[in-house]
């Protein structure tokens, strides 16, 4: 494997803002990540924000840790999307929270 090559990190250098919602309120709140060269960047956004973006804390952890894609949760409704620039949000999203290779567990859950 070339030195130069990353096995962690995120897909492309961006900003995305979205609300976390969490039924145990251990995380819930609104944020906004910020990759630079694959390395990410997170900080917390006053809670009078407003943001278009929200999902669970389950289907955020699926977006970092699986490789599902955003537009994935929003055809099944999991996930707020805004009303406009949708097409080039999801795109966003989803070149953030891209992998280069497929997520692989050895753990039984």
């Amino acid at each position: 494997m070339p030195a130069t090559e990353r096995l962690a990190g995120y897909g492309a250098d961006g900003v995305v803002e979205f609300e976390v919602r969490d039924r145990m309120e251990l995380v819930a709140g609104k944020y906004r990540l910020t990759v630079r060269d694959g390395q990410g960047e997170v900080s917390r956004l006053a809670p009078d924000t407003e943001l278009a973006w929200s999902l669970d804390t389950a289907d955020l952890a699926a977006l970092y840790l699986s490789g599902t894609r955003a537009g994935l949760f929003l055809a099944a409704g999991r996930f707020g999307a805004p009303s406009s620039g949708l097409e080039t949000a999801v795109a966003q999203f989803d070149a953030v929270f891209a992998v280069p290779a497929a997520p692989l567990n050895r753990t039984g859950f």
